[in-house]
């Protein structure tokens, strides 16, 4: 094992202890050979949820260095989407960590498939941090280079000397509505010129449109689940699933693994599209209703040919013949402006079925 320990650090309120739990377990399981000094930032003392984190390290021979935070000093700044306030936590490492130079930072919406030691060998002197650009987002708020802030080999050390922390809270505090990606637009703002780019191999956003084609030219790999939709939502790449559960079901927590079921309309029809593929038509024709009685709880069928397509689906499903009904469901969704194809493309499915149902109602109203 190399003598000079990779410092890690991950960060989560109790919600997020399983998906914790689950990271450090591709983490232990992909990096064997490796000293890892591993920190874990919580906003909960709860020493049940502890144990069990212990034991996913204790099973591979490891111990971890708990330290318990309360996150209430960042109630003042904004919180969108699907965050909470435990996401600015990792402003807090350069303090919480004085005696560390400089670690990696994880997401706990990851999985860590490939070893370590490349990215920790990255050179940041004199920089801030390291971070993989994210496409889509080049040129926002001004910054050219703007990356994904979900895996950061982060220079402790510069962080304190320049009060980097300070000045991306400031800047939160100043730009509220500015803020959609809440500190990661702080830190790419902050730090414009100071961030060192790496391979798209170590944050790998697995499900947006290129996603398919990124992983199997990465074979090693950090799969990063960003987004609102992640792998225990049942609306989410179910390939992407499976790779998820894996390590899922190695921690405490695995026996308690559920998948979230859809909410909404497009939620539904996601499920039913990628269940088609798989010929599970029984299972889809029920998600395929679920859409269906999403959609005409704010619209009417367009016309007496659709309604009839409706009533041969259902006729076709009562007498067994799931295959056929799914067609003509799929069909009047494709009519209506929904994409009717699923390519392991989650955002950009997503995306399309959103964009579809609010032209739809615009035209509607």
């Amino acid at each position: 094992m190399s003598l000079a320990p990779i410092s890690i650090a991950v960060c989560a309120d109790a919600n997020y202890a399983p998906h914790l739990a689950t990271t450090l377990q591709s983490v232990f399981e992909h990096n064997r050979d490796a000293a890892l000094d591993v920190h874990v930032i919580c906003t909960d003392g709860d020493l049940t949820t502890r144990s069990r984190i212990e034991q996913v390290a204790r099973s591979f021979g490891r111990t971890l260095s708990f330290h318990v935070c309360d996150s209430s000093g960042f109630n003042h700044l904004v919180i969108r989407a699907h965050f909470s306030h435990a996401v600015y936590l990792r402003l807090l490492l350069p303090a919480l960590l004085p005696d560390v130079s400089r670690l990696i930072y994880l997401d706990c919406d990851l999985l860590v498939e490939a070893p370590l030691a490349p990215l920790w060998q990255t050179d940041v002197d004199g920089m801030a941090c390291a971070g993989v650009p994210e496409a889509g987002l080049a040129g926002r708020l001004g910054v050219e280079r703007y990356v994904n802030s979900g895996v950061l080999l982060m220079n402790l050390d510069y962080w304190r000397r320049h009060e980097i922390a300070d000045q991306c809270i400031a800047w939160l505090a100043n730009h509220r509505e500015q803020a959609l990606m809440v500190d990661q637009d702080a830190i790419n703002v902050v730090l414009q010129g100071k961030i060192v780019l790496v391979p798209e191999m170590w944050n790998l956003n697995s499900a947006d449109e290129l996603g398919v084609e990124s992983r199997e030219a990465h074979p090693q790999r950090v799969l990063h689940f960003a987004g609102p939709w992640k792998p225990w939502h049942r609306y989410y790449d179910f390939g992407l699933v499976e790779i998820y559960r894996k390590y899922r079901a190695a921690t405490p927590w695995g026996d308690e693994f559920r998948l979230k079921e859809p909410e909404t309309g497009p939620q539904a029809l996601l499920v039913a599209h990628q269940l088609v593929v798989q010929e599970r038509f029984q299972e889809a024709y029920g998600y395929f209703e679920q859409a269906l009685g999403d959609e005409l709880a704010w619209r009417k069928l367009d016309s007496l040919l659709q309604m009839r397509v409706v009533n041969v689906a259902r006729a076709l499903a009562g007498g067994g013949e799931f295959r056929q009904a799914c067609e003509l469901q799929r069909a009047c969704f494709e009519q209506w402006g929904y994409p009717n194809e699923y390519q392991g493309q989650v955002y950009a499915f997503q995306q399309a079925r959103s964009a579809a149902t609010l032209r739809a109602r615009n035209a509607a109203a």
